[in-house]
């Protein structure tokens, strides 16, 4: 049987299968840890009378070191861990269509999101991030479209 080298194998729909019921099962997971951790701190939170974990911590150790050394780490993890891979895959992106160096994308992508941030504050960002979910849902859209109607899925040749 000769197939086409666009269309999916059985093989591809059993790993997307498993893919998307490891996603599911994780975020379940997630979601009862978070009602349980729920259910062990928001009655401390209340009973303290804080609605922060840094101003809970205030409450409870007193100081302003505590308080410094959480907003440190909690901006250092941040940073780490999602800002840079934001950044890495706008380089990569803009790498691929420009062909410029990643160093150089890297800088655009940092000036740009400096210049409107400071230009036009937190509306700004709110306004960027709206723009964008437009354009993802649109962009998702269109692939959804055109991978299942486009000419690799309509029809199986067999020999």
């Amino acid at each position: 049987m000769a197939t086409s080298q666009n269309a999916l194998e059985e093989a591809d729909y059993a790993m997307i299968a498993i893919y998307f019921v490891l996603v599911l099962a994780v975020g379940l997971w997630a979601i009862y840890l978070l009602i349980a951790l729920g259910w062990v701190f928001v009655p401390v939170y209340v009973a303290s009378g804080a609605f922060t974990m840094p101003e809970y911590l205030k409450k409870r150790f007193g100081g302003v070191r505590l308080r410094v050394y959480l907003s440190v780490q909690s901006l250092f993890v941040y940073v780490l861990t999602r800002i840079t891979a934001e950044m890495y895959s706008g380089a990569i992106f803009i790498n691929q269509m420009l062909g410029w160096n990643m160093y150089a994308c890297v800088a655009v992508i940092l000036a740009v999101t400096a210049l409107y941030t400071i230009a036009g504050g937190l509306a700004a960002v709110i306004y960027t991030d709206t723009l964008q979910t437009v354009i993802l849902l649109l962009g998702a859209t269109v692939l959804f479209v055109i991978t299942r109607f486009g000419p690799g899925m309509r029809s199986k040749s067999t020999a």
